[in-house]
């Protein structure tokens, strides 16, 4: 018998032969539902993997995928994170999301928007909100809230980071058994990383009255067998991006008349470490 052939065969038995057209065991030990059936029917072990970095690839195309997709990717995930006991004291569990700060494209395709964060369910008094223009001192603050207790989850837009902050993070998560979601700009792509789920919206997916209700994405690695199926994902209610326009329409108005805009609490980078120690 050749060595393969006995090492298949001890395989069979138990021993860690990882085979390339089965989905791997060993890393992930708990899963988390994603809210659509046809993203989790991609997914090893039906959902995101617990202690590990997950990057999510913006398109190739336009480079941006819309914020409505983005929250409506992760928001049901976050959502089941904050249900969960966690701490000596058993607090309900707080979430994270690490933003970038300014005008730029990135930045505002990423911009939360409070009433869609409530009308998903998502308590927002729960919510720690870092903003910060530089990917250094996101990397830091994503692995500061990584370590604390009452985080379960964190969200971290990085549109500059190499294999060594990438890894750093996601051993991190590992250590402290959370999950981790990275925004990645289209480059990303082209760049090793230690992820161990990559996913990139696709351009296309479908809409009505120039809103968009569904967005494409497209599994680039996982563990197990290769795919290359494109999945369809509902992005909002049509109540809800009726609500959306109209909070728009009322925005235009209020800059039209001058009106003061009230602007969102910023958590600082400082208060997050704060919150971490």
């Amino acid at each position: 018998m050749s060595v393969v052939n006995q090492l298949l065969s001890r395989g069979q038995r138990g021993a860690a032969v990882h085979r390339a057209a089965a989905f791997e065991h060993s890393c992930v030990h708990e899963t988390l539902a994603t809210g659509c059936d046809a993203v989790d029917a991609l997914l090893p072990h039906g959902g995101w993997p617990q202690g590990a970095l997950v990057e999510l690839i913006q398109s190739g195309t336009d480079g941006l995928a819309p914020t409505q997709a983005v929250c409506s990717l992760l928001l049901p995930a976050l959502v089941q994170l904050q249900q969960e006991r966690v701490g000596f004291a058993a607090h309900a569990a707080h979430v994270a999301w690490v933003g970038t700060v300014g005008q730029s494209a990135l930045a505002r395709s990423l911009s939360l928007f409070g009433p869609s964060l409530l009308a998903k369910g998502l308590d927002v008094s729960r919510l720690v909100w870092v903003q910060h223009a530089s990917d250094t001192a996101k990397a830091w603050a994503a692995q500061e809230l990584l370590r604390c207790g009452d985080v379960a989850g964190v969200v971290v837009s990085l549109a500059h980071a190499d294999a060594h902050v990438l890894r750093r993070l996601h051993y991190s998560a590992a250590q402290h058994g959370k999950y981790l979601w990275a925004i990645r700009p289209a480059q990303a792509m082209t760049q090793a990383s230690p992820a161990v789920l990559r996913m990139q919206w696709r351009a296309g997916g479908w809409s009505m009255l120039e809103q968009p209700l569904g967005s494409a994405l497209q599994v680039r690695k996982r563990a197990g067998p290769s795919t290359q199926a494109v999945v369809y994902c509902m992005q909002a209610s049509t109540a809800l991006q009726q609500a959306v326009r109209s909070t728009k329409a009322m925005r235009g108005l209020r800059r039209a008349s001058a009106s003061p805009v009230v602007k969102p609490h910023v958590v600082s980078s400082y208060t997050a470490h704060q919150v971490a120690a």
